[in-house]
C-alpha cells in the first residue's frame, strides 16, 4: 500500500484518538484501550514501509502521549495498608466463604479424629510425634512447665521458626492444588490430627486423667498466656 492510500484510510481514526487523548472527546476505557491497540499496530506497519516518513513521527508521538496518559501511575490518597486489612481482606473472605467453611469443618473433623485416637490409645501420640517429642514433653511436664519447648531461645527466634514453618505448611498448601485439593486435604490430615492427637495427650498428662482433659485444655490455655 502507497503511504498516501495509508493516510487516507486512517487519518480520521488517528484525529478520533488525538482528540480522545487531548481530552477534546470524551471516551471510554475500552473505547481508548481499542484505539490504542490499532494506533500500536499502525505504527508498526508504518515503521516497517515508510520508515523515513513523517507519518511515524506523528504516530510514535501519539502512541507514547497515549501510552503516558492510560499507564501513568496515580497518587493514591487512602493508605494502601489500612484498606487492603478494612476492604480487600473482607471482600476476599466473603466472596470465598463456602471454601473457608469447608476448609474449617474439615480441619476440625480431622483435629477430632486426632482427639479420638489419643484418648483410645496412648501409643497414638508417639506414632504421629515421635518418641523424641514425646519423651521431651513427658519430662517437661514433670519439671512442672508443660510447654517449657516453646519457650527455649530468644522471643526472636522462636518467632522466626514458628513464621518459617508456617510459610513452609501454607507453600505446600498452594502447590499441591495442582491435585485438584487431594494434596492440600491430605496436609490439613496431617497437621488436624497433629494438633488433636497432641492436645489431647497434652491435657490428659497435665491434669492425670482423661476425667480431667477439660481441665488439661484449660491448663494449656494458661500456660500459652
Amino acid at each position: 500500500m502507497r503511504e498516501v492510500a495509508f493516510i487516507k484510510k486512517n487519518k480520521d481514526k488517528w484525529r478520533s484518538f488525538e482528540h480522545a487523548i487531548l481530552g477534546k472527546v470524551k471516551k471510554n476505557p475500552d473505547e481508548l484501550a481499542g484505539l490504542y491497540i490499532h494506533l500500536v499496530n499502525d505504527l508498526s506497519f508504518a515503521r516497517t514501509y515508510y520508515p523515513k516518513s513523517k507519518t511515524v513521527i506523528y504516530l510514535n508521538h501519539l502512541a507514547v502521549t497515549a501510552y503516558q496518559q492510560i499507564y501513568k501511575t496515580k497518587r493514591s490518597d487512602k493508605n494502601e495498608i489500612t484498606h487492603f486489612f478494612v476492604y480487600d481482606v473482607p471482600h476476599l473472605v466473603r466472596s470465598h466463604k463456602k471454601y473457608l467453611i469447608y476448609a474449617f469443618v474439615l480441619f476440625f473433623i480431622f483435629v477430632g479424629l486426632g482427639i479420638l485416637s489419643a484418648w483410645y490409645d496412648d501409643s497414638f501420640v508417639r506414632l504421629i510425634l515421635g518418641d523424641e517429642y514425646v519423651d521431651m514433653t513427658l519430662q517437661n511436664i514433670k519439671n512442672g512447665d508443660a510447654v517449657a519447648v516453646y519457650k527455649s531461645g530468644s522471643n526472636w527466634g522462636s518467632f522466626i521458626g514458628i513464621t518459617m514453618n508456617n510459610l513452609k505448611v501454607g507453600l505446600y498448601c498452594f502447590i499441591l492444588g495442582v491435585t485438584g485439593g487431594f494434596g492440600t486435604v491430605y496436609i490439613m490430615l496431617q497437621n488436624g490430627i497433629m494438633l488433636g492427637s497432641f492436645q489431647t495427650f497434652l491435657a490428659y498428662k497435665v491434669c492425670f486423667g482423661r476425667v480431667f482433659v477439660v481441665c488439661g485444655f484449660m491448663e494449656l490455655w494458661k500456660y500459652l498466656q
